[in-house]
Parts: C-alpha cells; sequence; structure tokens
C-alpha cells in the first residue's frame, strides 16, 4: 500500500541521517585524535626548568630561522639569547612563569639592554601573559611579544607533541658555543632536532580508549542496519501483506520515529565542569571565570580568582556522580592538582587531591556554574 511504501522511505531515510551523523563523529574524532598527537600542551612547557626552557627557547629561535646561543646562567643582565640574522644581533630575554604577568618594567630592562649593546631588534618570550601597559609601551618598538599562546602554537608547529623527562625539569647539560655546536657537539644532532622537544606520540591506553569509541560507533551502526533490513523485507514475507490482497492484509503497527534526544541536564552539568577545568589547564583563566554564575562573580572578582592559581602548574577534575534536580544539576568529583607550595624539597612538587561539588544551572539562559565546594583529602610529593 502506499502507507507502506512511505513507511520504508522514512525508514530509509533515518538510516541514512544516521550514517552521515555516525561518519561526521568519526571523522571528527580521528581529526581530534590526530591534533592531540601533534599538540604541545603548555602545562608541560611550565615543568621544565629555568635553565632548560631557555635552551628550549633558543632552538625554538633556531627553528624560526635565527642563528641563536644561551647566555650564561647568572649575571646575563636580562638577556638570555643571542640571535643573529641578516639585520644583524637580536637579544631574547625568557620568563618561564606559570600565572604572573609580564609587566612594563621588565620590557623597559630589555630595552635598555638592546639599546646598550646596539641590538637590531628583540624577543620577549613568556609562558604567561603580558599587561596591557606593558603591550601598549612597546608599540613602535623592535620588540617581538611571545605569549603563553603564541609560544605552545610555535612548539606545535615546529616539534609536534613534546615530553619533559626529569633530567630536562631538574638539570640542564652544559651548554655548548655556536662553533662547538655547528662542529656537532653534544647539543645539536645531525638531523636538526631540537635538544629539549621529543616528538611523542600519545600513549596506548589513549590510543585504546579511541580505537574502543570508534568500533563501539561502527557496531552501533551495523545493529541500526541490520534492524532497519529485518523491519522492512521481513513484512513483506507475512501472509496477505501484499497491495493484491489488501482486504486480508493484517493491521500494521506503525514503524517507532527515530529522533535525536537532546542532552540530559546531567550530561550539560557534567560539560561544563569538563569545559571549566580544561580552561584553567591552559591557563585561559578568562573563559574558565566566564562560565560562573552572576552572584559566583560577584562574590570573587577576576584577579582573585586568577591569583588562587598563581602555586599550580597542573589540574584535571574527575567526574564521579551527577545527579539531576528540577532546575539544573549536581556534579560530584575529585581534583587532582600539582602544584609548587614552596616547601617541597629540589626536585619534588606536591600532589593534592580535593574531593567536592558544583551546582550547575541556567543563568540569563546560559549554563553556568551557581555555586561548588572543595575541600583538601591528601597531599603527597612526588618526583617531577
Amino acid at each position: 500500500s502506499v502507507a507502506l511504501q512511505n513507511l520504508d522511505k522514512l525508514v530509509y531515510v533515518a538510516i541514512a541521517i544516521a550514517l552521515a551523523v555516525g561518519a561526521g563523529w568519526y571523522l571528527t574524532r580521528r581529526v581530534h585524535l590526530r591534533w592531540l598527537e601533534q599538540h604541545t600542551d603548555l602545562a608541560t612547557i611550565v615543568l621544565m626548568s629555568p635553565r632548560r626552557f631557555e635552551i628550549f627557547c633558543r632552538d625554538l629561535m633556531e627553528r624560526e630561522g635565527y642563528r641563536a646561543h644561551v647566555t650564561r646562567f647568572s649575571q646575563d643582565q636580562g638577556v638570555d639569547i643571542v640571535l643573529r640574522d641578516r639585520r644583524g644581533r637580536g637579544l631574547a630575554q625568557v620568563k618561564r612563569w606559570a600565572s604572573v604577568p609580564v609587566g612594563r618594567p621588565h620590557l623597559q630592562q630589555l630595552y635598555g639592554e638592546m639599546s646598550h649593546r646596539r641590538a637590531a631588534f628583540g624577543y620577549f618570550i613568556t609562558t604567561s601573559w603580558f599587561t596591557r601597559e606593558a603591550i601598549q609601551w612597546t608599540r613602535g618598538k623592535a620588540i617581538t611579544l611571545v605569549d603563553g599562546r603564541r609560544l605552545e602554537s610555535l612548539a606545535s608547529k615546529h616539534f609536534g607533541r613534546i615530553q619533559v623527562s626529569t633530567d630536562d625539569m631538574l638539570a640542564a647539560p652544559p651548554i655548548l658555543s655556536p662553533v662547538q655546536r655547528d662542529a656537532g657537539g653534544a647539543q645539536a644532532s645531525a638531523d636538526g632536532a631540537p635538544t629539549v622537544a621529543v616528538t611523542s606520540p600519545l600513549s596506548a591506553a589513549d590510543i585504546h580508549d579511541e580505537r574502543r569509541r570508534q568500533l563501539s560507533l561502527v557496531a552501533g551502526l551495523g545493529v541500526l542496519l541490520l534492524g532497519s533490513f529485518l523491519l522492512v523485507h521481513g513484512r513483506a514475507e507475512v501472509p496477505g501483506a501484499t497491495t493484491r490482497v489488501a482486504a486480508a492484509r493484517p493491521a500494521i503497527t506503525p514503524a517507532p520515529t527515530l529522533s535525536l534526544a537532546p542532552s540530559t541536564s546531567a550530561d550539560i552539568a557534567a560539560g561544563i565542569v569538563s569545559r571549566f577545568y580544561a580552561a584553567i589547564q591552559q591557563h585561559d583563566f578568562a573563559t574558565a571565570y566566564a562560565l560562573f554564575g552572576a552572584d559566583w562573580q560577584r562574590s570573587q572578582s577576576y584577579e582573585d580568582f586568577v591569583a588562587g592559581f598563581a602555586q599550580t602548574l597542573s589540574t584535571s577534575f574527575s567526574t564521579e556522580s551527577v545527579r539531576a534536580s528540577a532546575d539544573g544539576a549536581t556534579v560530584n568529583g575529585h581534583v587532582i592538582a600539582l602544584e609548587l607550595l614552596g616547601t617541597e624539597p629540589t626536585g619534588y612538587v606536591t600532589r593534592s587531591v580535593y574531593a567536592g561539588s558544583y551546582d550547575v544551572g541556567l543563568v540569563n539562559g546560559q549554563w553556568r556554574i551557581i555555586s561548588g565546594a572543595l575541600a583538601l583529602s591528601s597531599r603527597s610529593l612526588v618526583a617531577r
């Protein structure tokens, strides 16, 4: 009958939509996995020792086309790297700071050294960011500013995904002169690979989890296709179900409508908290702060919020449970943070575990973190 044919068409359309959505999800995950394999996390760079960070920046400048060598670790008068290109000599100062901005006085110190040494240009490289006053002061001057986001981008471009070993964090190798390095010294490899950065793929566990998700998608699509095939073609084998014997055709139960269920409040709440800690991990405090509700923002200024992470090297949140309510959801979990409290022995950091919950709901039509509380559960020392 006409109604049966229309029903068959709807089933095939639903299958086509499901296949398109599944293929899009699969390709997106593949691209994301590839991006993770080639992306450097700023938190990894922050873990470097000060001397190793200088060597890392020197290697980065060489990849950018400069001849570069680092100065002595002490008594450098604010100059960490000396650069050369067709314009002449340049000076670079680097700061491996976690959450302290670079202000105008530091740039003035570099500019003074540039004038004293008659340098043609300068670089200031930091893992944090520059104050607005510092950015305005450098306008019209031959100083290039490289903040944490740009440093992360340059490292990903030239080195891919890097890892920092314990030796990289605790000690640095002796510094060779440019002549020694050009002659095949210990710091320059034959293929020009970076001294600090070592390209590394994701861990086996990460790859296994990603492959498991992709196989689950393929299996789900297979079940959908098989069920739809049996639904459409199996019905044609029922006696008296054809259009030639319409009077004897039994009643046909309409096929269930396929629809994509909207995300539940629990899923949305868990996603908001995950986005919050992902921004913290990237030192994108502005994005994290924007996820707070208006009442929370009024109770804590942005400056105080940023200052609260001054001793934090990295942080991650694990969701344990989510309890939905009429106007939102409560996300329970724990936070694992690596911190420098100033009391650790050399070569160690503090691993702190906090447990608590966040209340997430709608604020002026937008999902926001309304309130939350974390309590310290344990602390221990771990080697870098």
